[in-house]
């Protein structure tokens, strides 16, 4: 859940906050498909395409518990800002808020502007026309890529400028 804040002088922020409780249900999610392969493992025989399945719940599992941790996310962010602040001007992440942030609440400044789908076809074709650029060098430049820019995580700034959002 993110959550819109305001701090003691008065500068906005976005709260996102992990639900309490949600890594152990991740956790016990995982362990109940493991044994659900485990039992399919028993009836039909084990096969490699079984391990396979086996390996990649596992990875799968490892990324899942990555994203749970808000220090990760707020690092992606710092290293995007650090790579692509200068190439891509056109092109704004929010500013974290280290001493509020923790592996369960990230807090950042608060981007003020409109998704996608409340935009005129015009607005939508100059946020394409910030982000392509961007997104060609993510790809053959540093190789550091946000890897969910749907709508839900992109917007018109207030200042003209595209937001980036969810690292």
């Amino acid at each position: 859940q993110v959550y819109r804040g305001r701090l003691p002088d008065g500068k906005e922020v976005a709260v996102k906050v992990q639900r309490p409780g949600l890594a152990e249900q991740v956790g016990l999610d995982l362990f109940v498909l493991r044994q659900i392969l485990a039992a399919g493992n028993v009836v039909a025989g084990a096969t490699r395409s079984a391990e396979i399945v086996k390996s990649v719940l596992d990875e799968v599992g490892e990324g899942l518990f990555a994203e749970l941790d808000f220090t990760r996310e707020a690092g992606h962010i710092e290293k995007f800002r650090a790579l692509y602040s200068e190439d891509c001007p056109n092109v704004v992440v929010p500013e974290v808020i280290w001493p509020l942030t923790t592996r369960r609440v990230l807090t950042m400044t608060w981007l003020k502007g409109r998704k996608p789908r409340d935009l005129d076809p015009m607005e939508k074709l100059r946020m394409v026309r910030m982000a392509a650029p961007c997104l060609s060098l993510q790809l053959m430049g540093h190789g550091f890529v946000h890897c969910d820019p749907h709508e839900g995580n992109m917007m018109l700034l207030d200042n003209g400028k595209l937001g980036l959002l969810d690292f």
